[in-house]
């Protein structure tokens, strides 16, 4: 009994103090029926990719290594979608000139699915993994539908004006490069896109005192011993620049010899909450 109560108080304090952050350009989350947005042939959405930019450091002063869990966006219809299933693709990007049109640098991707169920709804997708976004990155977030030949798709939009343009890109509408809603003339709607984060260099202490990761500086192998009230989800190495090293866990040890000299992200993701440690490899 005392091992289920010391689990029930760890997982109460991690819900408390890791500092999530929601960012949105959105002065609304009220979606307005029908004044969503994609680019469809006789009611079947063609190959799209809506997209939301944001200015971490500027626009919200999160200055240092962000680390995303949720991505919520909203639905406007979801029509005749097979088995009434449609896959969404997010995709997470840094870009170097402040909107889609740059070079834009993947940090991680992920197919959601969304369904009749969620018309005029805000849906929240929770991350199979954290994507880390490097200090100072501009994010851009992508959702990505594709033409199937038959469902009629469109993400939702608010009539309140939002603090930042929204993008889209359709090949079949002419938009081989991303434009602003408003420059394509539709300069009353703004679609609902939030992102959920928080500071990945941020070490909870009470989850911390339950794991040992050594050495640190590290050479070859990195150590990590985690208590066994704690249950391992998943343990994930980043560089500094948000992309994911693929080096794994094997019986307590990670071989990182053949990363190159730096300053890495790792994150273990437990029941109870995410480990998140600075690791330098000499």
């Amino acid at each position: 009994m005392m091992k289920k109560i010391t689990l029930l108080m760890v997982a109460m304090v991690v819900s408390f103090t890791i500092n999530a952050q929601t960012v949105t350009h959105n002065n609304s989350q009220v979606i307005v029926d029908g004044l969503g947005l994609t680019c469809q042939s006789s009611g079947v959405t063609t190959d799209n990719q809506l997209s939301g930019v944001f200015d971490l450091a500027n626009d919200f002063g999160i200055t240092d290594v962000w680390a995303i869990n949720t991505i919520e966006f909203g639905v406007d219809e979801v029509l005749n979608a097979p088995g009434d299933i449609y896959p969404v693709t997010i995709n997470l990007y840094t870009t170097d000139s402040g909107d889609p049109n740059g070079n834009l640098t993947l940090l991680y991707s992920e197919v959601t699915t969304i369904s009749s169920a969620d018309e005029l709804s805000v849906v929240s997708v929770t991350l199979t993994d954290l994507a880390i976004v490097p200090a100072g990155g501009v994010l851009v977030v992508e959702l990505a539908v594709l033409n199937d030949g038959v469902t009629g798709f469109r993400l939702a939009a608010t009539d309140v004006a939002s603090n930042d343009d929204s993008w889209i890109t359709a090949v079949d509408c002419g938009l081989a490069t991303a434009g602003t809603y408003a420059s394509l003339g539709f300069a009353d709607r703004w679609h609902v896109m939030n992102v959920i984060g928080t500071d990945a260099a941020e070490v909870n202490d009470e989850l911390t005192g339950l794991a040992s990761i050594y050495p640190n500086p590290a050479n070859n192998v990195l150590n990590i011993e985690v208590s066994s009230s704690l249950e391992v989800k998943s343990t994930n190495l980043f560089d500094i620049l948000g992309k994911n090293t693929n080096v794994q866990l094997v019986n307590g040890s990670m071989d990182i010899a053949n990363l190159a000299e730096g300053v890495y992200i790792l994150t273990i993701e437990t029941t109870s909450g995410t480990i998140s440690q600075k690791v330098v490899k000499q």
